[in-house]
Protein backbone atom coordinates (compact mmCIF):
# COMPACT_ATOMS: atom_id res chain seq x y z
CA UNK A 1 0.00 0.00 0.00
CA UNK A 2 1.10 3.91 0.05
CA UNK A 3 -0.56 7.19 1.16
CA UNK A 4 -4.28 6.90 0.54
CA UNK A 5 -4.59 3.13 1.45
CA UNK A 6 -6.72 3.10 4.37
CA UNK A 7 -7.34 -0.07 5.98
CA UNK A 8 -4.46 -2.35 4.85
CA UNK A 9 -2.27 -3.45 8.05
CA UNK A 10 0.32 -5.52 8.60
CA UNK A 11 1.43 -7.21 12.01
CA UNK A 12 5.22 -6.57 12.38
CA UNK A 13 6.13 -8.79 15.36
CA UNK A 14 9.20 -6.90 16.08
CA UNK A 15 10.13 -3.13 16.92
CA UNK A 16 10.23 -0.66 14.17
CA UNK A 17 9.64 2.82 13.36
CA UNK A 18 6.48 4.07 11.01
CA UNK A 19 7.08 7.32 9.40
CA UNK A 20 3.98 10.19 9.97
CA UNK A 21 1.25 8.55 7.24
CA UNK A 22 1.11 5.15 9.15
CA UNK A 23 -0.48 4.95 12.18
CA UNK A 24 0.68 2.55 14.46
CA UNK A 25 -1.45 -0.05 16.99
CA UNK A 26 0.09 -1.33 20.61
CA UNK A 27 -2.22 -3.32 22.18
CA UNK A 28 -1.72 -3.76 26.38
CA UNK A 29 -1.79 -6.77 27.94
CA UNK A 30 -5.67 -7.56 27.49
CA UNK A 31 -4.92 -8.24 24.09
CA UNK A 32 -3.52 -12.01 22.87
CA UNK A 33 -1.59 -10.55 20.22
CA UNK A 34 -1.94 -12.99 17.41
CA UNK A 35 -5.95 -12.56 18.12
CA UNK A 36 -5.07 -8.49 17.36
CA UNK A 37 -4.56 -8.79 13.51
CA UNK A 38 -8.35 -10.14 13.51
CA UNK A 39 -9.53 -7.62 15.91
CA UNK A 40 -7.89 -4.71 13.58
CA UNK A 41 -9.33 -6.64 10.37
CA UNK A 42 -12.80 -6.41 11.15
CA UNK A 43 -12.82 -2.98 11.91
CA UNK A 44 -11.05 -2.43 8.44
CA UNK A 45 -14.37 -0.42 6.86
CA UNK A 46 -14.35 1.39 10.30
CA UNK A 47 -10.68 2.94 9.58
CA UNK A 48 -12.02 3.48 5.82
CA UNK A 49 -15.06 5.61 7.07
CA UNK A 50 -13.27 7.46 9.31
CA UNK A 51 -10.48 8.58 6.95
CA UNK A 52 -10.81 12.14 5.87
CA UNK A 53 -10.13 12.52 2.33
CA UNK A 54 -8.46 15.67 1.00
CA UNK A 55 -6.41 14.30 -2.01
CA UNK A 56 -5.87 11.05 -0.34
CA UNK A 57 -7.98 9.51 2.61
CA UNK A 58 -5.98 9.65 5.68
CA UNK A 59 -7.06 8.46 8.94
CA UNK A 60 -5.09 10.19 11.83
CA UNK A 61 -4.71 8.90 15.25
CA UNK A 62 -7.04 10.96 16.93
CA UNK A 63 -10.03 9.46 14.53
CA UNK A 64 -8.27 6.17 14.55
CA UNK A 65 -8.45 6.04 18.62
CA UNK A 66 -12.46 7.13 18.20
CA UNK A 67 -12.60 3.42 16.12
CA UNK A 68 -14.16 0.76 18.88
CA UNK A 69 -13.29 -3.07 19.11
CA UNK A 70 -14.73 -5.32 20.71
CA UNK A 71 -12.52 -7.22 23.20
CA UNK A 72 -13.57 -10.51 24.62
CA UNK A 73 -11.77 -12.04 27.59
CA UNK A 74 -7.69 -13.19 26.84
CA UNK A 75 -8.68 -16.91 26.87
CA UNK A 76 -11.94 -16.37 24.19
CA UNK A 77 -9.14 -14.42 22.10
CA UNK A 78 -6.96 -17.31 22.14
CA UNK A 79 -10.10 -19.90 21.30
CA UNK A 80 -10.94 -16.96 18.47
CA UNK A 81 -7.58 -16.72 17.20
CA UNK A 82 -6.83 -20.34 16.79
CA UNK A 83 -9.61 -21.51 15.24
CA UNK A 84 -9.37 -18.33 12.67
CA UNK A 85 -5.61 -19.41 12.05
CA UNK A 86 -6.66 -22.99 10.87
CA UNK A 87 -9.96 -21.79 8.88
CA UNK A 88 -7.76 -18.98 7.35
CA UNK A 89 -4.74 -21.64 6.35
CA UNK A 90 -7.36 -24.42 5.22
CA UNK A 91 -8.88 -21.27 2.75
CA UNK A 92 -5.36 -20.23 1.64
CA UNK A 93 -4.46 -23.48 0.81
CA UNK A 94 -7.48 -24.25 -0.99
CA UNK A 95 -7.49 -21.17 -2.97
CA UNK A 96 -3.39 -21.58 -3.89
CA UNK A 97 -4.90 -25.48 -4.76
CA UNK A 98 -7.66 -23.84 -7.10
CA UNK A 99 -4.76 -21.51 -8.82
CA UNK A 100 -2.64 -24.90 -9.45
CA UNK A 101 -5.45 -26.45 -11.44
CA UNK A 102 -6.63 -23.29 -12.98
CA UNK A 103 -2.83 -22.97 -14.02
CA UNK A 104 -2.59 -26.61 -15.38
CA UNK A 105 -6.02 -25.88 -17.15
CA UNK A 106 -4.65 -23.04 -18.79
CA UNK A 107 -1.76 -24.73 -20.04
CA UNK A 108 -3.65 -27.71 -21.41
CA UNK A 109 -6.15 -25.05 -23.12
CA UNK A 110 -2.99 -23.58 -24.52
CA UNK A 111 -1.71 -26.64 -25.49
CA UNK A 112 -5.31 -27.88 -27.34
CA UNK A 113 -5.36 -25.07 -29.34
CA UNK A 114 -1.86 -24.73 -30.39
CA UNK A 115 -2.51 -28.81 -31.42
CA UNK A 116 -5.38 -27.75 -33.32
CA UNK A 117 -4.55 -24.63 -35.07
CA UNK A 118 -0.96 -26.65 -35.95
CA UNK A 119 -2.61 -29.35 -37.27
CA UNK A 120 -1.28 -32.06 -34.68
CA UNK A 121 -4.57 -32.89 -33.69
CA UNK A 122 -7.64 -33.54 -35.92
CA UNK A 123 -11.01 -32.92 -34.79
CA UNK A 124 -13.05 -35.77 -36.15
CA UNK A 125 -17.28 -36.43 -36.50
CA UNK A 126 -16.70 -38.29 -32.80
CA UNK A 127 -15.68 -35.26 -30.79
CA UNK A 128 -17.95 -32.90 -32.17
CA UNK A 129 -21.03 -35.28 -31.36
CA UNK A 130 -19.47 -35.45 -27.98
CA UNK A 131 -19.30 -32.05 -27.58
CA UNK A 132 -23.29 -31.76 -28.41
CA UNK A 133 -23.88 -34.55 -25.81
CA UNK A 134 -22.35 -32.74 -23.07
Amino acid sequence: GCIGDVGNFAVAGCRLTTNQQINSLLFNERVHKPFARYLVEIARDEHKKNATLVVVPILNKNRQGQIFLALPPISEQIKIQKYLDEKVGYIESSKKNIREQISTLDSYRMSLIHECVTGKRRITEHDLKELTNV
